[in-house]
């Protein structure tokens, strides 16, 4: 789970102000403050935007993501739940 601190640290080490944060994140910066200080949780695609500003690397991430695809697909656990919910569906039929 992502901190405040861990939103503070990775602005700090951008060199950023709170203010331009906000601004690249397209939000107030009192909405900003919440998020360092976890008045409020930071909503995925902010902290995309979030982590871009600040030049984290999502590569490894999306690597993660592509081999689960491969694996599934692979596996057959798709198709395996498609036809599950054929049968299912033809049941209710």
């Amino acid at each position: 789970m992502i901190t405040g601190d861990d939103l503070k640290n990775m602005r700090l080490l951008a060199g950023k102000t709170q203010q331009q944060m906000a601004d690249l994140v397209g939000i107030s910066r009192d909405t900003y403050i919440n998020y360092e200080k976890e008045v409020s949780k930071i909503p995925l695609e902010y902290f995309i935007v979030w982590s871009k500003a600040c030049k984290i690397d999502f590569t490894s991430i999306f690597r993660q993501l592509t081999d689960c695809k491969f694996s599934v697909e692979a596996k057959g656990i798709l198709r395996a739940r498609q036809r599950t919910k054929g049968i299912d569906n033809e049941e209710k039929s």
